[in-house]
């Protein structure tokens, strides 16, 4: 399996998610020797049945293989490093970024709590408008119109929309994701 013939430029990765994400930090590659070097110059998002199988995959992974938040010696940026790399491994693509942040934890009686949190971003082309199809090549010719930039955190499975990145649990507690910073997959 090779990269896909339809990708975007990473000029247009840093405008897309810096639009979802107003004030994010995207690091697309680093400084050597006075000279801004890119990891990837091109980039190929992901297609929905890419999204449904890499849950079922990476959540099978880390039960086979016991992988568990330990604490400092493994806790949120190494879930996040490993789902990155497995989803390039997989699909061939570098759809999911590391992402840094803020973890919001909003509690009914109104207390909050906040702290620095590791997660991922999948760049996703829109497959429907309505009942009308979009190919891969054509959300890729037009990702202003048919690409999104979604979040996952790798501990509990679990994809949210940049519109509304709020999962609310059954005792009415609030979990907010905040993404500051965005850095290539690797």
């Amino acid at each position: 399996m090779s990269c896909p013939n339809a990708f975007i430029y990473y000029s247009v990765v840093r405008d897309i998610l810096s639009y979802w994400f107003p004030g994010v930090q995207v690091d697309l590659g680093f400084s050597m020797e006075g000279k801004q070097v890119l990891f990837d110059g091109q980039y190929y998002p992901a297609v929905s049945s890419e999204v449904s199988e890499f849950l079922a995959r990476f959540s099978e992974f880390k039960r086979v293989n016991g992988v568990k938040w330990l604490g400092d010696c493994y806790d949120c940026e190494d879930f996040s490093q490993l789902a990155s790399a497995l989803f390039s491994v997989w699909f061939k693509k570098n759809a999911m970024w590391k992402a840094r942040g803020l973890l919001r934890v909003i509690y009914p009686n109104g207390n909050i709590d906040e702290d620095y949190h590791g997660f991922n971003t999948l760049l996703t082309c829109v497959e429907a408008v309505g009942t009308r199809r979009i190919s891969y090549e054509e959300c890729v010719l037009n990702p202003w119109s048919y690409m999104v930039p979604l979040i996952f955190e790798p501990q509990i499975d679990y994809f949210l929309p940049p519109w509304d990145p709020r999962l609310k649990l059954t005792d009415g507690t609030v979990i907010e994701w905040i993404v500051k910073e965005v850095q290539p997959p690797g």
